[in-house]
Order: C-alpha cells, then sequence, then structure tokens
C-alpha cells in the first residue's frame, strides 16, 4: 500500500515552528515529502529510522506541539504505531466469533480448559484472550488482526480499582479506533459480586480516596455500576482468580452467558 503525500502538505506547521529545533524538523520533513511522494505506510520505528537515523526519534517528536496541534501527524509521514500484540487463542464452535479476554493468566488457562473440554458444537466460537494485566491497555488494537474478527469482545478482569481502569482506557481506545465496543462479562463479575464476604480484601491499588469512583465503572453496564462503584468506596477488591477452574466447570453456562 502507498500514500501520496506532498511537500505542500507542511503548510500548516509553518506557522507554528519558530524554534530553532522545530524548523529543523520541518525541514527535515519537507525534504523527505519531496522526495517520497508516494512512500509505502509503515511502523513508525521504520520512518523514524529512516528520517533521523534513530527508531525513538520520533515517539519524542510526538509529544511536541508540532504533532500535538495536528500541524504535523504520522498519517503524513505515511507510518502508524505498531499494536501490541496480546496471547489468543481460537476455539471452533457454534455461532458468530467472539472475544473474551480476561486480565490474569490463570483464569485464562482455566477458561481456555474448560472451553475446549466441550465439544465444538456445544460451546462457543470464540477467541480467548489473555489481557497481560496493563498491556490491555495497548494490545486492545490488536483485535482487529484476529481472524476471524471477533463481532462482540468482552472482558472479565480483577474487581479492583486498577483492573477496571484497565478496562476503562481499553474501551475508549476501542472505540476512538472504530473497532467492536468493549463488553463487560457481565455474569462472571456478578459471580464475584455475589460471593462471600470474605472474598473482599483490601485494595492496595485504591489506597487513597479517589476523586470520582464512578469514572472507571462507566464503561460497565447499569446493572453493575452501583455494586462495584461500592466496592470501591470500600476501598476493597475481588481477585478474578474466584472464578476458578472448578466454578468454572460447574457453571459453564455463566461463561457462555458472558459471551
Amino acid at each position: 500500500m502507498t500514500i501520496q503525500v506532498r511537500e505542500k502538505d507542511t503548510g500548516s506547521a509553518r506557522f507554528l515552528a519558530a524554534r530553532p529545533d522545530e524548523l529543523e524538523l520541518l525541514t527535515r520533513v519537507a525534504a523527505w515529502l519531496r522526495d517520497n511522494p508516494e512512500p509505502d505506510r509503515v511502523p513508525a520505528e521504520e520512518r523514524s529510522l529512516e528520517l533521523f537515523d534513530d527508531e525513538k526519534a520520533l515517539d519524542g517528536f510526538l509529544k511536541t506541539r508540532l504533532f500535538t496541534t495536528g500541524a504535523l501527524s504520522l498519517d503524513l509521514l505515511a507510518c502508524h504505531a505498531v499494536p501490541v500484540p496480546f496471547v489468543s487463542r481460537h476455539l471452533d464452535g457454534a455461532g458468530p466469533t467472539r472475544l473474551l479476554v480476561v486480565e490474569n493468566l490463570a483464569t485464562y488457562f482455566s477458561i481456555w480448559t474448560v472451553l475446549n473440554e466441550r465439544s465444538r458444537s456445544s460451546r462457543p466460537d470464540v477467541h480467548i484472550g489473555w489481557g497481560y494485566g496493563t498491556s490491555f491497555a495497548q494490545s486492545v488494537l490488536s483485535i482487529a488482526t484476529l481472524d476471524p474478527v471477533p463481532e462482540r469482545v468482552c472482558y472479565f478482569g480483577d474487581l479492583d480499582l486498577a483492573g477496571l481502569w484497565i478496562a476503562a482506557v481499553a474501551s475508549a481506545t476501542a472505540l476512538a479506533s472504530g473497532l467492536p465496543p468493549l463488553r463487560a462479562a457481565e455474569p462472571c463479575y456478578r459471580y464475584l459480586l455475589d460471593g462471600p464476604t470474605r472474598w473482599r480484601r483490601p485494595d492496595k491499588s485504591n489506597t487513597q480516596r479517589y476523586p470520582d469512583y464512578d469514572e472507571p465503572c462507566r464503561w460497565l453496564p447499569g446493572s453493575l455500576r452501583a455494586p462495584v462503584s461500592g466496592l470501591l468506596h470500600a476501598r476493597q477488591r475481588i481477585p478474578q482468580e474466584r472464578l476458578n477452574l472448578s466454578a468454572l466447570r460447574h457453571s459453564l453456562e455463566l461463561l457462555v452467558q458472558s459471551l
């Protein structure tokens, strides 16, 4: 794939460039645009190395005003940020393809195990993804590379402030990128909330009162927002591993309904 760009595309940037470093950057970009009218679209690190002889230089420039104002952009340079991949495995099954991303490795393994034990005709067609904790806030963009492409994306993580923020940021990133909206695996979260009181432990990610506990809960369905917000206000957490292998085997329908 090639993209046609022209030197005059830097016109708006000329009005902003004032400092010597900005002028030098603009001169370099303009020369590259002149010499490369139909460049291939490549990863940003490759373009950075081509332009600056440093694969990380462009990442630093993205934080400067020529880029933050939109005067320069990755599109103009015919390059893109490469999405961070996440671990996923596909299980053939019935119905439309879904994706279930789980925050922690143990739960990823247990969910994969119970679904893999079922016949193709008695399980959904699903990718099981491991979000790898906070990494999912970036790797959510890899959803578009899955084959087959999922029609629905569901997420299940820890019920704590850190885990909910992971999902909230990933959800916003997905929406901004035109990906399917991130849906909470509601029955799985409900299982955690309905568990015994002893499951609720102090949340080390929530040691200082947060100004708006409703904010990281807005990606959740309405039925979950109040109880989850209450958990955060109490500065408590419930790890997703409470929905363990044994519980999943006895309540497989709960997992299927989450998809």
